[in-house]
């Protein structure tokens, strides 16, 4: 085999594995929205993984340990009438119930459910200042 054969076969290999690498960052994306926007364009977002946030009504909490199946309401961050239900099919984190926000990945179903993969909650933090 000749040098430029070699060196022929070597850059199609390399422009092969940048391209597989761009092309796999891609289908990776998320898209991040607010809830309100959410449930505005829901149909935008249908098929869309999508990370929204928002605050946990507390008294929509439902826990079934039987079916590993937690659910609740989100309110938006900018307008507390906006509330979108969320199911999370995986164990509740250990500081769930302390959350105030949460952040979810997933999908934004037809039936107005959304369906999260992942969450992050954020809780008021132990180091504030107590008020006196």
């Amino acid at each position: 085999m000749t040098v430029k054969k070699k060196i022929l076969i070597s850059s199609v290999i390399v422009i092969g594995a940048v391209f597989y690498l761009i092309m796999s960052g891609f289908s990776n994306v998320k898209v991040h929205v607010s809830l309100e926007e959410l449930i505005k364009s829901r149909e935008e977002y249908q098929e869309t993984y999508v990370q929204t946030e928002g605050r946990v009504l507390g008294d929509s909490v439902d826990w079934d340990a039987s079916r590993v199946e937690l659910t609740f309401v989100v309110t938006g961050l900018k307008d507390s009438e906006q509330t979108m239900p969320v199911l999370y099919n995986k164990p509740i984190p250990d500081n769930f119930q302390n959350a105030t926000e949460v952040l979810v990945g997933g999908y934004y179903s037809e039936d107005g459910v959304f369906r999260a993969e992942e969450m992050v909650t954020k809780c008021p933090s132990k180091y504030e200042a107590e008020l006196e």
